[in-house]
């Protein structure tokens, strides 16, 4: 059987998530003590932003005609589940709670692979032309998690 999905929430979904990486990056730029880490957190803000506003113009064209999609059961499910969860994040207060740069990196990494698996699925479930704006976006979200490990490297922590 198969079950109607709104994917216009799911694009709200990814929006909330690219407001909220923008908030969380410039918190771990204030909270950072190295200037390189500082700079590398308020780059991710950015880019994070320039994400939100590639979400607000799919959410511009699908506003309109609201398309449906039609997933087996389960998937449409998962997709509830997701779009339920999302923008909920106690990263804050784990941001509140670090007290070193490592904790901050180990944060951000762990961030980010959770923006992969998520925006993953958004692209699939959006498909054709906007799922190529999404897969740009996941391209984007992987060179974030090298830059990480690049600096975590780079400054031996």
């Amino acid at each position: 059987m198969t079950t109607q999905f709104d994917i216009y929430r799911l694009v709200e979904v990814a929006l909330a998530d690219e407001r909220s990486g923008v908030a969380m990056y410039s918190a771990m730029a204030d909270k950072a003590t190295g200037e390189k880490l500082k700079s590398v957190f308020e780059y991710l803000s950015a880019v994070e932003e320039d994400h939100a506003a590639l979400f607000e113009e799919i959410m511009e064209h699908i506003k309109q005609d609201r398309p449906q999609g039609a997933y087996p059961d389960e998937y449409a499910e998962y997709l509830d589940t997701l779009c339920s969860n999302g923008g909920d994040s106690n990263a804050f207060d784990r941001i509140a709670q670090t007290d070193d740069d490592v904790a901050l990196l180990d944060l951000a990494i762990e961030f980010e692979n959770e923006q992969l698996g998520i925006q993953r699925d958004i692209g699939e479930a959006l498909g054709g032309s906007y799922k190529d704006i999404v897969d740009s976006i996941l391209k984007e979200e992987r060179d974030h998690l090298v830059s990480l490990s690049r600096v975590k490297q780079q400054l031996e922590l």
